[in-house]
């Protein structure tokens, strides 16, 4: 015989089960009176909830694992209204089914903390806040615009100025102290390519004079503003690159000289692992004076020149920093 939902002795209702949704009412005559025992036929799930399927019971209660601990609602006489859902077990068999079904799901989750754990052991825990301290080494590529400004003091009117622009390429080195979030360090590059050109054969003034610079190097003091992985910088110090000048008329020789001058600029790096970091920058160098004699086929055709080298320098960069640690 089924079981009287009247009967506190064959179904338990409790506090926690009572939900606050109500429950669309079954269709006129297919129902039940108050007190009257509930049937297999008349389990079912609330019409136009897709997520509550309806259930299969050969009996009261008896239904399957995966609704155990879901809802049943019994239908409605006509002109009840709604009742309030309530959640209903079955004394004996339905319990033991809530067991299983409470088993499997504890078991599931102890794979999941499981696999979980085994998957946080091999990721390398991140630190809180990214530590800039450390040696590093990389690689520099970029774009120069430069100018030479040339003269020849034994005719003080007369000046020319060029301008080339080229790719350069080079290493970089240096080293980083961080105290809180201020970053101070110094670090070294060297770089190929630089201005080269030549003379212009269809300039009123001046056909012979041809420039080129085949490297550059700074040397430069670094304070940046850590924020975590970001590191914002400003960077200035010594600028060094070769510069020769070129008689390109026959007999004449030409005048080599490595220009010393200063250099500023700055940019933003940037942590993209515990020891990759990538960084853009900007630098603009004044290397400064330097002259010479050039050689001429006799000594009375010798004459002397100097030259000023400044560039202005976009690059990016790529470095392994070895964490101070």
């Amino acid at each position: 015989m089924a079981p009287n939902l009247a009967d506190p002795d064959d179904c338990k209702h409790s506090r926690g089960d009572l939900k606050s949704a109500r429950l669309p009412c079954g269709s006129a005559g297919e129902g039940l009176g108050e007190g009257q025992p509930i049937a297999a036929d008349d389990i079912v799930a609330p019409s136009g909830r897709s997520a509550h399927r309806a259930v299969r019971a050969s009996g009261f209660g008896q239904v399957q694992c995966a609704r155990a601990m879901g809802l049943v609602y019994p239908r409605l006489t006509a002109g009840r209204q709604p009742v309030i859902l309530h959640r209903v077990s079955r004394v004996g068999s339905g319990e033991d089914k809530v067991g299983k079904c409470t088993g499997v799901i504890a078991g599931l989750a102890a794979i999941m903390v499981s696999a979980a754990s085994a998957f946080a052991a091999d990721v390398e825990p991140m630190p809180a806040s990214y530590d800039w301290s450390g040696a590093y080494i990389g690689l520099h590529a970029g774009y120069l615009w430069g100018k030479v400004d040339y003269d020849e003091p034994d005719f003080p009117d007369f000046s020319l100025n060029r301008k080339d622009d080229a790719f350069i390429g080079g290493v970089y080195l240096g080293f980083n102290h961080q105290m809180d979030s201020l970053v101070i360090g110094a670090e070294g590059d060297f770089g190929l390519g630089g201005v080269d050109i030549d003379n212009e054969e269809d300039d009123p003034d001046n056909t012979y004079s041809a420039f080129d610079s085949d490297w550059n190097a700074h040397i430069r003091g670094r304070l940046g503003l850590a924020m975590d992985r970001l590191l914002l910088f400003v960077a200035g110090g010594l600028a060094i690159a070769d510069l020769e000048i070129d008689d390109t008329d026959d007999g004449f020789g030409d005048v080599r000289n490595t220009h010393l001058g200063w250099t500023i600029g700055g940019g933003a790096e940037f942590a993209i692992s515990e020891n990759l970091l990538v960084r853009a920058e900007y630098l603009y160098d004044d290397y400064g004076r330097e002259g010479g004699e050039i050689q001429g086929p006799n000594a009375a055709s010798d004459y002397d020149v100097d030259a000023d080298l400044s560039a202005s320098t976009v690059r990016v960069g790529i470095s392994y920093i070895f964490s101070a640690e």
